[in-house]
């Protein structure tokens, strides 16, 4: 996963199997912070008004980080959701957190399985 701050040039990408959010200057390539994510990441998300990153992962939680300033970002919290809910989308206009996810069974949705998760923000999570 990626996303960007295009105010303040800023590149966050999920790095999948080290379980890191790189942080790159988008003009330079410099990495400016690396921070520890959830394991099976898959989507991330830049929340500007909030100043919130956020790494949805297989393993059932979604870490947030904050940006301070273009420069200093750290772990907010790990949001615990339910293991596999690593789909992930942000309304921008209300700023909650939508996750998806469903019972498996030998690598096969089970029917009538599928559930949806909403993480409204209000300060923080």
């Amino acid at each position: 996963g990626m996303a960007a701050d295009l105010k303040n040039n800023r590149l966050f990408v999920a790095c999948r199997g080290i379980n890191e959010l790189a942080i790159l200057d988008s003009r330079s390539g410099k990495i400016i912070a690396s921070l520890p994510i959830s394991e099976k990441v898959d989507g991330v998300y830049f929340d500007e008004r909030n100043k919130y990153i956020f790494c949805s992962g297989g393993d059932g939680f979604v870490t947030i980080i904050v940006q301070k300033s273009k420069n200093d970002y750290a772990v907010l919290q790990k949001l615990s959701t339910r293991i596999g809910a690593k789909t992930m989308a942000l309304d921008k206009g209300t700023h909650n957190l939508y996750l998806t996810t469903a019972d498996f069974e030998k690598d096969k949705i089970k029917p009538n399985s599928f559930a949806l998760y909403i993480y409204a923000q209000k300060g923080s999570f």
